[in-house]
């Protein structure tokens, strides 16, 4: 019989390779390019229902009822003990604001397009997305996509001969790989979690299921031993050696895809005989689906619940937790539910009528906001502040133009104009610059992109983002543009991440004209020839020290003083909702750095440190009030007390 459609039990074997990579790596085990497991099950799951379907029309016995109906039944039973599992659990921790977008995210799911809210809101490698518990459903979306658009291609197919179908599916994959390698360095969030950007790694795996069914593999094992090492080797130095930075999933997914091709397609090797087919791996693949679904609320709920992250034997034990629930999930959910027989119809009514009011209810999570009676008003009000939409005068991630709105470029001439240039930190205090510029009749200028340093000559890479650097510099170069043409601009003031680059672990400040300078030195060059520059276009220059950067979250912290749960679950401080010791803010080194240089340059230096600390503690919150969106942007309000404690002395004519 046919592979395609035969039990294999080495595969098996590598669905429990790939699901172990996943689960390492999500738990900080080891692995730091674990998620590429992710990319073996695309390809399994190609060869598997892309062969099936290919062979079953040329049979002449392919049925879209059955087909449907087997996918239901291996989907949706596990999928759906989750999503209930965790939206109960979310109802008596999240926030409103939190469990409105798991309402949105889990309506996503059931309608099989939850990698696009995922996309719209979320990047995947951020500090905020291992809080989201259904992040790991934006592969399952992938797939379920694709089991709606390739049988209406395979099927296709087999109406060419077998040479022409083999060649068509080789350039269709071929196209989605070349859309893929475009796409991940034009649009690398779109990359990551769209359909069409991962298509071709599903194809790989349904194109070796078209040649298998023509050509079924022999019994070389000499050839089939070269082609298994070689593959696990692949996706084994792929999973050890990439990261968050690699560029993934273009050209960078090629050696996991190639080395999940090569081992599916060596079924014969001592590797897939004796590895992949040994018992307890090959249990672990069958639990594998259930281990997927269950391992990140677990390790997502629990980060969101507890402040500190989890030590190595937590670790263990939250793993051996998700093994626990996947098996019992794949004995009493997956394997009873894929067992049962019904008639079509009533699969397709029962599974129906289930979906359609879980996706209502789900839904009604979202539109009645999280129910946020479930928190007290005054914490509801906080959060509104956290979720206060950026600023529209902020240059995001792909764009370089300048913003046309009056309210951030002056508008046409008139009176004394005032100037905000930098990153997401000076958006962060832009509306209430805007506020008090006017207050001071004059007109504000503003002009902030994320992640780019208002530095002449000094950048920082970005992770995930390979063009980004050349639009900072083509962002920076505007700007400078248009600060020289506008004469009206008398002051301009200069906000950044200034510690971003300092820290350890983090991408340095880089000179684009001496790169052997170390990182403080680039930053103090860079600040150097920034000041210098706007000078000598005649403007007065006045440089902001950043905010204290805690090394918490602050509305974590304050939801300890709201939540019963959350102050047991962090019993450490649980009363200190407004202040935090010295001991929980990171080193500062940059602002005497930036001091330095002002005073050379005869700048003005403020520090928006000083608003917020004593000699003993700094806040965070106040009473009704929380000051932080995230460890290091400010809020609306806070923005708003710290310039005019600070700035407002310096532009008071």
């Amino acid at each position: 019989m046919n592979p395609t459609v035969k039990y294999r039990a080495d595969i098996d074997g590598l669905r429990a390779f790939a699901v172990l990579f996943v689960v390492l790596f999500h738990f900080g085990l080891g692995f730091p390019g674990g998620f590429v497991g992710v990319d073996v099950f695309f390809v399994i799951s190609g060869y598997l229902i892309g062969g099936h379907i290919y062979q079953s029309k040329l049979e002449g016995r392919f049925s879209w009822g059955a087909f449907y109906v087997r996918r239901i039944k291996r989907i949706l039973p596990a999928l759906i003990t989750v999503l209930i599992a965790v939206w109960l659990i979310m109802f008596f921790i999240a926030t409103p604001a939190d469990f409105k977008r798991l309402g949105r995210d889990a309506a996503a799911t059931l309608l099989s397009i939850s990698n696009v809210t995922l996309w719209n809101s979320i990047d995947y490698f951020s500090p905020n997305a291992e809080h989201n518990p259904l992040l790991m459903t934006w592969s399952l979306a992938v797939e379920e996509q694709f089991y709606f658009l390739a049988p209406l291609l395979i099927l296709t197919l087999t109406r060419f001969d077998k040479n022409r179908s083999l060649w068509l599916m080789a350039i269709a994959t071929l196209f989605c790989f070349i859309l893929a390698a475009v796409g991940t360095i034009k649009a690398p969030n779109s990359a990551w979690f769209l359909t069409p950007f991962r298509a071709w790694e599903l194809f790989a795996g349904a194109l070796l299921g078209m040649v298998h069914t023509h050509y079924p593999a022999g019994f070389s094992s000499k050839k089939d031993n070269v082609k298994s090492a070689v593959g696990l080797a692949l996706v084994t130095l792929c999973a050890l050696f990439y990261g968050s930075q690699t560029s993934f999933p273009g050209i960078g997914a090629l050696p996991v895809i190639l080395g999940a091709v090569l081992l599916l397609d060596a079924q014969t090797a001592f590797i897939n005989r004796r590895l992949f087919s040994w018992r307890p791996l090959r249990f672990i693949g069958l639990i594998s689906y259930s281990l997927y679904l269950w391992h990140w609320p677990v390790i997502s709920l629990y980060r969101y619940l507890c402040e500190a992250e989890p030590g190595a034997v937590t670790r263990i034990l939250l793993v051996a937790l998700s093994m626990v629930l996947a098996t019992v999930s794949y004995y009493v959910i997956e394997k009873p539910f894929r067992a049962a027989q019904h008639p079509q119809p009533r699969v397709f009514w029962r599974y129906g009528a289930v979906m359609g009011l879980l996706t209502l209810i789900f839904a009604m999570t979202w539109q009645q906001k999280g129910f946020p009676s479930r928190w007290p008003l005054e914490f509801t009000r906080m959060q509104a502040e956290i979720e206060e939409a950026e600023d529209l005068c902020m240059t995001s991630y792909g764009d370089t133009l300048l913003t046309g709105n009056a309210l951030c470029n002056g508008g046409a001439r008139g009176q004394k104009k005032i100037a905000l240039i930098g990153d997401s930190h000076a958006g962060a205090l832009a509306a209430a610059f805007r506020e008090l510029a006017q207050e001071h009749q004059l007109t504000p200028v503003i002009f902030a992109k994320s992640s780019c340093a208002p530095l002449l000559g000094v950048y920082r890479h970005s992770a995930g983002w390979p063009l980004h650097d050349a639009q900072c510099r083509d962002f920076k170069q505007d700007v400078d543009d248009y600060l020289a043409r506008d004469e009206q601009i008398s002051t301009v003031i200069i906000a950044g991440f200034w510690q971003s680059g300092l820290m350890e672990g983090k991408a340095p400040w880089l000179s684009e004209n001496a790169p052997s300078l170390r990182p403080d030195q680039a930053l103090q060059q860079g600040l150097a020839e920034t000041i210098s520059r706007l000078q000598r276009m005649g403007k007065r220059v006045i440089v902001l020290g950043d905010v204290p950067m805690m090394s918490f979250t602050p509305e974590k912290r304050v939801m300890r003083c709201f939540s019963r749960t959350f102050a047991y679950a962090n019993p450490q401080g649980s009363g200190v909702c407004e202040f935090a010791g010295h001991d929980s803010i990171e080193p500062d080194t940059a602002s005497a750095l930036l001091n330095n240089v002002s005073m050379q340059q005869n700048a003005v230096f403020a520090n928006l440190q000083d608003a917020l600390c004593d000699t003993a503690t700094c806040r965070f919150a106040e009473s009704a009030h929380i000051y932080y969106k995230d460890p290091h942007h400010l809020t609306r309000y806070a923005a708003d007390k710290v310039l005019r404690s600070v700035l407002m002395p310096l532009i008071t004519p």
